[in-house]
Order: structure tokens, then sequence, then C-alpha cells
């Protein structure tokens, strides 16, 4: 999420920028979260 206006303008943000980089780690900590999540939910409910 970008605030309209708001600091410095960034044109690249591929794997190899420091913006791509840190990018990437927020995604996968994140995805890394939610399928943990998800698994412990799963495993709560029993089957009827």
């Amino acid at each position: 999420m970008v605030p309209p206006g708001n600091g410095i303008r960034i044109t690249y943000a591929g794997g190899h920028s420091k913006a791509g980089e840190l990018i990437g780690r927020v995604v996968y900590e994140s995805v890394k979260e939610a399928v943990t999540r998800h698994r412990a939910n799963v495993r709560s409910k029993t089957i009827q």
C-alpha cells in the first residue's frame, strides 16, 4: 500500500533491489503464517 503523494518514489522494486527484497520477505512471512493458521484451524475441526 502506498499513500498517495507521500515518501520517495520508487521506480523499480524487483527482487534485486532493497524494496523488492523487503516486499518479498513480508509476503513470504505472511503466507507462511497464513498457511500455519489454516492448518491449525483445519486440524481443530471434527468431521461429522
